[in-house]
């Protein structure tokens, strides 16, 4: 597979993954301030959007940090992040420092920690609630792409046709030679699931099913919290045929732990929606506005 917009290998920070990411974003924060009041909602928008990214990067590095801990190579690897630490006031060593942060960015964990903050912490912030997660599936329909014109998170081998065979030099030939399934570092990989171009079309159609629920009266906390449970829920079979560490009893990688965790969030929105107000005996059939 190529960058799509360089028709070069795909490589770390290449024209395409940062075309598709950065436009994500661009489209996410189109549609979230469309419903909003930009200017004088500015500074909540700004701490959401803060500790969203400090989730999406600390929740990642945890996890990896347990990890490590338990595999008994904690000293080796605190000791590679202090060098990185100290190295951080020079410009080569603030770059390798951001590089290493966001290395296991993760836009499960950004989700699960916006949806905490928004429903747990400050009360107040639920107004933002289904702003910020409606436009969150196309959102991660467009960064998928731009993982596939990387080539990161790709999928386990697979004999079946629509297996994806990425070029010499990626990650995916990269781990295939270092587990001796190929003969060279340089050649090319094994079939692999598209698991990029599964994610992209399962949160394609998500995002197609919640406009059509908006547009049939839905309530918004209702679509939200069907955006949260699809969202987990697809990801979740996906992760199957994912290439990633099973963590948990050697089942469940560390996403899928996570995406549990989006969906519960989702099944209590949906939930605490659908619960009649107090003093009621009959549903609520007011609508949430943003």
């Amino acid at each position: 597979m190529l960058d799509w917009l360089t028709l070069r290998d795909p490589y770390i920070g290449g024209y395409g993954y940062n075309v598709f990411m950065w436009g994500g974003f661009a489209v996410w924060i189109w549609l979230t301030v469309r419903e909003l009041s930009f200017l004088k909602e500015f500074w909540n928008l700004f701490r959401i959007v803060f500790f969203s990214f400090v989730g999406a990067v600390l929740i990642p590095l945890s996890i990896l940090l347990i990890q490590t801990a338990l595999n008994g190579q904690l000293f080796n690897y605190t000791s590679g992040v202090s060098q990185l630490i100290f190295g951080i006031y020079t410009p080569e060593g603030f770059v390798k420092f951001f590089k290493f942060a966001f290395k296991g960015f993760s836009i499960t964990a950004g989700i699960l920690t916006l949806s905490a903050i928004l429903l747990f912490i400050r009360k107040d912030w639920r107004r933002f609630f289904y702003p910020f997660v409606y436009p969150f599936p196309l959102f991660s329909a467009i960064i998928r792409l731009g993982c596939l014109a990387d080539g990161c998170c790709f999928g386990r081998p697979t004999d079946l046709p629509i297996g994806m065979v990425f070029p010499p030099g990626s990650y995916a030939s990269a781990l295939h030679y270092k587990y001796g399934q190929i003969a060279s570092r340089y050649a090319p990989s094994l079939p692999v699931h598209p698991v990029q171009v599964y994610i992209s079309a399962s949160m394609l159609l998500l995002f197609v099913a919640i406009v059509v629920m908006e547009r049939r009266g839905i309530r918004r906390d209702i679509i939200a919290g069907v955006c949260l449970v699809g969202y987990g829920v697809a990801n979740f079979l996906i992760e199957f045929v994912r290439q990633e560490s099973r963590i948990v009893f050697s089942l469940l990688t560390a996403g899928q732990v996570i995406e549990i965790l989006v969906a519960l969030i989702g099944i209590w929105v949906i939930r605490s929606a659908l619960r009649p107000p107090p003093g009621s005996s009959a549903p609520d059939s007011s609508g949430t506005t943003a």
